[in-house]
C-alpha cells in the first residue's frame, strides 16, 4: 500500500511472540519499514531536559492543557472526552 518512497512506521512495542512477514519486493522502489518505541525517546537524556525547557519557559506545556480534573472527578474527564469537549485533559493527583 505503500507508493514509492513511502515510509511505514509501526508505532507501540509488540509482543514477543509478534512477528512481521513481507514478501521482499516490498522494498523495491525505495519504501522502508521503521519501528518507534516510545517515541524513539531517551527518557534518561530527554525528561530531564524538556524539564529544564518547561522551567525555563522554553517549553510551553500549560497552554495545551484544555482542562485539569481532581482524581475523584475522573468520571467527568472521561465523559468530556467521549463527547468531545476535552482535546488534553490532565487528571491531577493528591499530593
Amino acid at each position: 500500500m505503500l507508493d514509492w518512497g513511502g515510509q511505514l512506521i509501526m508505532l507501540g512495542v509488540a509482543g514477543p511472540e509478534a512477528t512481521l512477514s513481507v514478501p521482499a519486493a516490498t522494498f523495491y522502489m525505495d519504501r522502508s519499514v521503521l519501528g518507534c518505541r516510545y517515541g524513539s525517546a531517551r527518557p534518561g537524556a530527554d525528561i530531564p531536559k524538556y524539564l529544564g525547557l518547561y522551567r525555563s519557559g522554553r517549553l510551553l506545556l500549560d497552554e495545551l492543557v484544555t482542562k485539569t480534573y481532581e482524581l475523584d472527578d475522573f468520571e467527568s474527564l472521561l465523559d468530556d472526552a467521549r463527547n468531545g469537549k476535552l482535546d488534553r485533559g490532565v487528571l491531577l493527583m493528591p499530593s
